[in-house]
């Protein structure tokens, strides 16, 4: 029988972490700029939607 090499381990063996890091302070980051200052986040997006 053929033996089934596994390099990874993990839930998610096949996620680029350099991506995963980047992407998740990025959202975390919109996170906590939209809780702590809703009006001027309200008012970014706002303009960034209107100006796409």
């Amino acid at each position: 029988m053929n033996e089934v090499k596994v390099s990874k381990l993990g839930p998610f063996p096949k996620v680029n972490k350099p991506v995963f890091i980047t992407s998740s302070v990025l959202i975390v980051g919109f996170i906590i700029f939209g809780s702590l200052f809703s009006e001027t986040a309200a008012t970014l997006f706002s303009f960034l939607q209107d100006f796409i």
